[in-house]
Order: structure tokens, then C-alpha cells, then sequence
């Protein structure tokens, strides 16, 4: 025969809710959250990722006295990101320069980059007909117009065959 106790039964219904409490309010305290009323706020999406933000808080405390003051607000939790590297190619739309913007005769286009190798740029008409290839050699290279007739144009500018800027000319 087996060791048990009995309890009465209004012993045992007072065990088990006293037990069922303190699971519940264990575990209730670690599934909270914060909540903030904000004047603005959202999410930028782009190819390397997003960013969430939020601005203007709508409402503070502010608690001051004979020792110093403190403004009690809401806190809300960020994240800290190492970054370990760069896509240099996402940065290369920094460095690119088309003058004089509407063109007459001569287009500059004038590149920042450290290796001209693979800098292809093609021109285009407004119908998407390509009018003209050439490769980079140099940070500024002189584009002739003065054979096209007046209109717009598309200055696609590729590294390593990947569309780094696309510039929109105006013929005069």
C-alpha cells in the first residue's frame, strides 16, 4: 500500500488553485511588451534590408526637485548590427557625374571609381532603342550630341555588366 495523504477536499481545491496561480503569474510576467503612442513612424525597405523607425513621442512625465530632475518616458528597445562588409558597387552611384544637363553638343560624364576594367555605358533614345556603347577608360569621358536631335535620353552607366546609375540627358 502506498504512502499517500489525503487532504479534504476543500483543502485540494485551494492547493490546485494556488498552484495554477503561480504557473500563471510566472509565466505571465515573462510574455509582456511595450506599447507607445506615436505622432509618426515606419519601415524603409531597400535590396540591402529595412529600417523601422519612429519619431515624436506624444506624451512625457517630467519629475524635478531640490536634487535634479529626470523625464520619464518610454523606452523602447534597439538593436545593435556589426557590420563585417561593404558591397563597394552599392556605393558607386556616389561617385557619378553627368554635365551639362541639357546638352548641346558635348556630354562630360565624369566617374570617382579606382578601376575603370569593366565600366560600360550605353545610351538610349526615349523609345528604349540603343543608340550607343562604349567602355570607361578614364574618370571623364566626352560624349558627342551633337548628331542626335532634340529629345531625351537615358545614360545607363554598368559596372561589371550590373546597373549601377541610369542618368536622364535632354537634347537641346
Amino acid at each position: 500500500m502506498r504512502n499517500t495523504i489525503q487532504f479534504p477536499v476543500k483543502i485540494a481545491f485551494f492547493v490546485r488553485l494556488v498552484m495554477y496561480s503561480m504557473c500563471f503569474f510566472c509565466f505571465s510576467g515573462l510574455l509582456w511588451s511595450q506599447q507607445v503612442i506615436l505622432s509618426s513612424g515606419g519601415t524603409i525597405n531597400g535590396s540591402g534590408g529595412s529600417v523601422s523607425f519612429s519619431l515624436g513621442q506624444v506624451f512625457y512625465t517630467e519629475a524635478s526637485g531640490t536634487g535634479g530632475s529626470a523625464l520619464q518616458g518610454i523606452q523602447i528597445p534597439f538593436e545593435i548590427y556589426v557590420v563585417t562588409g561593404i558591397d563597394e558597387s552599392s556605393l558607386m552611384h556616389l561617385n557619378y557625374l553627368v554635365y551639362p544637363n541639357p546638352v548641346d553638343e558635348n556630354l562630360v560624364l565624369r566617374i570617382g571609381h579606382f578601376s575603370f576594367e569593366n565600366i560600360l555605358v550605353q545610351l538610349y533614345d526615349a523609345n528604349g532603342r540603343l543608340i550607343k556603347k562604349l567602355r570607361i577608360n578614364g574618370e571623364e569621358t566626352i560624349l558627342p550630341f551633337g548628331k542626335y536631335s532634340a529629345g531625351s535620353y537615358f545614360l545607363k552607366v554598368l559596372d561589371n555588366g550590373k546597373e549601377v546609375k541610369v542618368f536622364k540627358i535632354i537634347k537641346h
